[in-house]
């Protein structure tokens, strides 16, 4: 099953200046204030004028295709893959092609916050990052280029791609609206000291296997996609080309 690896990272930064964007060491913004009403208004203010903000990285699934591997290599790659797999005889699989994703999803939360006595308020900026190379479909090297056998396979294996491409857009979608809700419009205000691990906790034990859950969603379309009448279909398509093909394979020694 294609699982793609999902990470987390959180870091702390002041309230920015004009102009700040990249990462620095925990400092909060602002004059010392140690007690009193004005510190207490100024540390309010402060709070009020944090806001939070989820961003979302994406980039279209591309593919590329590879013809070097052959029927048997392809079947010892398959090891619980994606894959277009026609039995023979009812007992063995012969992978005719296969699709292969490997991606990474990042989340980083990115914290602002200002702190007095007791007290410290924290605005949010998550950054929810998908970032996949090209799919590669293998087609066995049995399978001759623009032959029908070959587009079958290739049409098949392509309806996986675009099953992925379809999925990632709307897994975003979702997570932006959680995080959204999550957050809110106001500041998130903790016990002094005690905000960084509460929303690193938060973010290991909820948002990243949210996350991945929405991902993983992916793969009961993929199993939809690779039917047994999908492959029956495909054992009778092209006058029986491909039947012809696995006929020339030789039986396992």
């Amino acid at each position: 099953m294609w699982r793609p690896s999902v990470k987390s990272a959180i870091c702390k930064k002041s309230l920015p200046s004009s102009g700040e964007r990249g990462l620095v060491a925990l400092l909060f913004a602002g004059a010392i204030c140690y007690a009193g009403p004005v510190c207490a208004a100024s540390f309010e203010e402060e709070c009020k004028r944090i806001s939070h903000e989820v961003r979302i990285f994406e980039q279209p699934l591309q593919y590329q295709i590879s013809h070097q591997a052959d029927i048997r290599t392809l079947a010892q790659m398959h090891q619980g893959e994606q894959a277009q797999a026609l039995e023979k005889n009812g007992k063995k699989q012969h992978v005719l092609g296969l699709t292969r994703m490997q991606g990474n999803s990042l989340i980083q939360m990115f914290l602002r916050g200002r702190e007095y006595l007791q007290s410290e308020c924290y605005g949010v900026q998550l950054e929810l990052r998908m970032d996949y190379p090209p799919a590669i479909i293998y087609l066995a090297r049995e399978l001759t280029p623009d032959s029908c056998a070959w587009k079958e396979v290739l049409a098949h294996e392509l309806r996986h791609v675009e099953a992925y491409r379809r999925h990632l857009p709307r897994v975003a979608q979702v997570m932006r609206q959680l995080l959204s809700t999550r957050l809110g419009k106001q500041a998130l205000y903790f016990q002094r000291g005690t905000g960084q691990a509460a929303l690193q906790r938060e973010l290991n034990e909820v948002w990243m296997p949210r996350l991945q859950a929405e991902l993983d969603k992916a793969e009961a379309e993929q199993e939809q996609i690779d039917s047994p009448a999908e492959y029956a279909r495909l054992g009778l398509v092209c006058q029986g080309e491909i039947q012809q093909i696995l006929r020339k394979i030789p039986a396992a020694g």
